[in-house]
């Protein structure tokens, strides 16, 4: 009692409640065992049928979009290492003419994707989100069939939504990289965003610990639903 609360994200936390952990060992290893994590089971909802079927070779994102494996930049490297997640490498390239690194909603296979986030690295919008529309026109695809744009767009932003395995419980975290540490996790980018789409599948939410994060936790578990919280 008495302690003032902070938002922490996981990699952040895990650091901060082992402090013999120096070397992050133990995030190191969460992180593999999450990156080499397939789900057992593709879901077998029609709407991410249809999400998948529409996705964008990673090949021709690369090409289009004039970027380059992560790898390729030392600074790129030097900035995921930094932050934890270098293991995590298939989710992000580079582009060296923006100097600026691209992360990828992929699905389970690791060779399409249906949007993507641009680091910005400061300012209070450190990510700029691209729907899957915005993805096939940056590479000079096709539109989206009309009565299905809102929907695909919407479910495209939720990151790692192709990779769940919808037969056991999916986490649902605000940001991206927490999300990387928890395996069969989702993030959707935006505490405001809804989950209607999926509406009676096996969640459980953890959202970060400031005020937004709270408020819609508190309506989450007014509805029932399952919450996880970090406090401290």
């Amino acid at each position: 009692g008495g302690c003032e609360a902070r938002s922490v994200g996981l990699a952040r936390f895990l650091k901060d409640y082992d402090q013999k952990l120096r070397d992050l060992d133990l995030i190191d290893a969460i992180a593999k065992v999450q990156s080499e994590w397939k789900p057992k089971q593709k879901s077998e909802f029609s709407v991410l049928k249809e999400l998948s079927a529409f996705s964008v070779s990673m090949d021709v994102v690369e090409r289009r979009l004039n970027l380059v494996p992560i790898e390729k930049s030392q600074f790129a490297i030097d900035y995921l290492n930094s932050r934890q997640i270098g293991i995590f490498k298939e989710f992000f390239r580079y582009s060296p003419s923006e100097k600026k690194i691209y992360i990828f909603n992929l699905d389970s296979t690791g060779k399409n994707a249906v949007g993507f986030q641009i680091s910005r690295f400061t300012g209070p919008n450190k990510y700029i989100s691209f729907n899957l529309e915005k993805l096939r026109e940056k590479c000079g695809l096709s539109s989206l069939p009309l009565e299905k744009k809102d929907k695909l767009n919407r479910l495209s932003l939720y990151f790692g939504i192709l990779r769940a395995d919808f037969s056991q419980k999916v986490t649902i975290f605000e940001g991206f990289i927490d999300s990387l540490f928890i395996r069969n996790s989702i993030a959707i980018t935006g505490i405001k965003k809804s989950l209607e789409e999926l509406n009676g599948l096996n969640f459980r939410f953890m959202f970060d610990n400031d005020k937004d994060g709270i408020e819609a936790s508190i309506k989450l578990l007014k509805k029932r639903k399952s919450i996880f919280k970090i406090t401290r």
